[in-house]
């Protein structure tokens, strides 16, 4: 006589037998994803500041001179 086999449901698989392409991510993982994230936007916002002074420095500079 066989064993009877033991068929654990996987992780892509949900209970109507469809595919369920879910991540899990730890609560360390999202930290990392968001916190770089915000630290990219927060240097992006800060370059772009400084860069648009110098832009319109070099403008005011330029209406001087004329």
């Amino acid at each position: 006589m066989s064993e009877p086999k033991i068929v654990e449901p996987s992780a892509t698989t949900s209970t109507g037998g469809t595919t369920n392409n879910a991540t899990v991510y730890t609560f360390e993982e999202q930290v990392m994803a968001y916190s770089s994230l915000y630290v990219m936007a927060i240097i992006c916002i800060i370059w772009g500041t400084i860069r648009s002074l110098a832009f319109v420095k070099t403008q005011i500079e330029r209406k001087r001179t004329y």
